[in-house]
């Protein structure tokens, strides 16, 4: 998110927000039946956190990644300098919570979605799987890396106060392309379940250099017609590559 709304034109109101947040995260010990974030990278990470817990037992090893960390670990923790044998039973967790999770993973390397996907806009995997599709706009809301959002005024009767807000939005509701003269430019279930896919694999990569999915799994578990899962998606795709 420190990439869409920091970098570049910063937004204001975010930068306020992040400015006051204090990132703290923990490797994971288990992989949800869904999850794939070992094959995207997003296992671990070396950066973006303030404080990094790993459970090595009887214990937590501690990573700061920032000042606001460091000080807030030496104000309110009771700590010390990790032994070399506490550094590699974090290294032994991150692997067994890695191999956990590549059980569910894509039949090829991540990198090579952009590629797969600029060959594959016409495949007929997008309709069959758009026909079953609800349009409830849920895989958008539990993303963690989508950001799309609508601008809306709220007036009162008067006319003379009001307040202009913005609210999350999602790219398989019905409205979402749709202008104001009326048109919709992603009118069927096929052109807006197709579009977040590209938007994921394709067009975000072409500004980040990442693929704008960390494996999380949660679009997945949460489709009602199980239609929204990427390893399915990407890995049929590839199939139908070779065929």
């Amino acid at each position: 998110m420190d990439r869409i709304f920091a970098d570049g034109v910063p937004d204001p109101h975010y930068r306020k927000t992040r400015e006051s947040v204090l990132l703290i995260g923990v490797d994971p010990t288990k992989a949800a039946p869904r999850s794939f974030w070992a094959d995207m990278e997003a296992n671990t990470v070396s950066n973006g956190f303030d404080l990094m817990f790993t459970d090595i037992g009887k214990s937590y090893l501690v990573e700061s990644g920032s000042e606001k960390g460091e000080g807030l670990l030496m104000s309110f923790g009771s700590v010390r300098p990790a032994t070399k044998d506490e550094a590699q039973i974090r290294l032994t967790v991150r692997s067994k919570s890695y191999q956990t999770c590549k059980a569910n993973g894509l039949a090829f390397p991540h990198r090579e979605i952009p590629i797969l996907l600029e060959h594959s806009g016409e495949n007929l995997l997008w309709e069959e799987k758009a026909n079953k599709c609800l349009s409830c706009g849920t895989c958008n809301l539990v993303c963690p890396t989508c950001y799309c959002f609508d601008v809306q005024d709220d007036m009162d009767l008067g006319l003379e106060h009001g307040e202009r807000f913005r609210r999350w939005d999602g790219c398989l509701l019905d409205d979402f392309a749709k202008v104001a003269s009326g048109e919709n430019f992603r009118e069927t279930r096929t052109a807006r379940y197709r579009h977040r896919f590209f938007r994921k694999g394709l067009n975000l990569f072409k500004i980040l250099n990442e693929v704008a999915c960390v494996g999380c799994g949660r679009c997945a578990s949460s489709c009602l017609p199980d239609i929204a899962d990427p390893v399915d998606v990407f890995n049929k795709l590839k199939e139908a590559e070779k065929n």
